[in-house]
């Protein structure tokens, strides 16, 4: 899922804690944190943005990067991460939907 790492880095900052607190509260690792932090990670768990944000008491779209002309990676990419949020059943219900979507587009 595409986050603002800047906007993270701003809320923590405003919080006056520092980023292993930040990644304690979060409940993951301090590098996992410094990867998020500094933009090396690209494929963040929405699960993990949600405690992110849960620790820094903002909502998840917070800390979401504003979508605008969205390409066709980052498509994928939300795709991707929306989907490993969801438990099994809701996933394969949803790729079942995809498919069905699929092929009535192709009639």
């Amino acid at each position: 899922m595409i986050y603002d790492k800047d906007k993270i880095t701003e809320l923590r900052m405003r919080l006056g804690i520092s980023m292993n607190e930040l990644a304690r509260r979060s409940h993951i690792k301090g590098p996992s944190m410094w990867a998020i932090e500094r933009g090396k990670t690209k494929d963040v768990r929405f699960t993990t943005l949600t405690g992110i944000a849960a620790a820094l008491g903002v909502p998840v779209q917070e800390i979401l990067k504003k979508a605008s002309g969205k390409t066709n990676k980052t498509l994928q990419n939300d795709l991707h991460t929306l989907l490993l949020a969801l438990d099994e059943p809701n996933r394969l219900a949803m790729i079942a939907a995809a498919r069905a979507l699929l092929a009535q587009q192709k009639k």
